[in-house]
């Protein structure tokens, strides 16, 4: 836990995930900067379904598109 108090307004939750701090509100807000941060796996899981999924063109998969955003 990094801090407790605060808000859950646009700007602050903005600020906060970019600082990789993340709010848990049971009460008080408290904000938390887990450790260890998560990793990608290092390999994805390919499930035959899901594969099926994406070649019919169900959904539209992308990766790493709106960073500068």
């Amino acid at each position: 836990m990094v801090a407790v108090g605060g808000d859950l307004e646009p700007g602050t939750l903005l600020a906060a995930y970019r600082a990789g701090i993340f709010p848990w509100s049971d009460g008080p807000i408290t904000w938390w900067s887990p450790t260890p941060r998560g990793l990608p796996p290092r390999r994805p899981a390919r499930l035959r379904s899901l594969a099926r999924t994406i070649r019919r063109g169900v959904f539209r998969v992308t990766f790493d598109t709106a960073f500068p955003g």
